[in-house]
C-alpha cells in the first residue's frame, strides 16, 4: 500500500505529539520547551513533516541519521530556531545540546517508522537493526 505524504502526516502527528504527553516524556517536553521556547509544538510538526517527506521523496534508500539530520535542519529553517543548547544545571555534565537531542530524536524517528510499518502505512521497507529505510 502506497501512502502520499499527506496521509503519513496525518497518520504520523498524533501518534508522535501524543507520545510527548505521556508522563514519562514530561522531562523531556520541558527540555525541548526551554529550548524552542513556545514555538515547541510548531517546530515538531515541522519536524514529522519533513519526515515524511523524507520517507515519501526518497528515490531508493536512506538510513535513520540522514534522515534525523534532514529533519532536524528543515524544522530549524522553517521555524527560524535558535542553536540547542541549554544549560540545565550547574553541573558540567547535567545539558541537554544538539547531540543529546539528536540521539533522543534518532530514538523518535526509528519508533516513527517502525510504528509506520507495522500499520502498513509506509511506502518502502525499514530495516530495524540497520537503520535503513528503502522505498519500494
Amino acid at each position: 500500500m502506497t501512502e502520499s505524504q499527506d496521509s503519513i502526516e496525518q497518520f504520523l502527528i498524533p501518534y508522535a505529539t501524543d507520545r510527548l504527553t505521556q508522563k514519562s516524556a514530561k522531562q523531556v517536553k520541558s527540555i525541548l520547551i526551554r529550548t524552542v521556547h513556545k514555538e515547541f509544538l510548531d517546530y515538531y510538526t515541522w519536524m514529522i513533516k519533513a519526515f515524511a517527506r523524507c520517507v515519501f521523496d526518497v528515490e531508493r534508500a536512506i538510513y535513520l541519521r540522514d534522515v534525523v539530520t534532514i529533519i532536524i535542519a528543515e524544522a530549524n529553517l522553517a521555524t527560524d530556531a535558535p542553536p540547542f543548547r541549554v544549560q540545565l544545571a550547574n553541573n558540567f555534565f547535567d545539558t541537554f545540546d544538539a547531540l543529546d537531542f539528536k540521539v533522543f530524536l534518532e530514538s523518535e524517528v526509528h519508533r516513527w517508522l517502525v510504528y509506520l510499518q507495522e500499520n502498513s502505512k509506509l511506502p518502502g521497507k525499514y530495516n530495524r537493526f540497520t537503520g535503513k529505510y528503502e522505498k519500494n
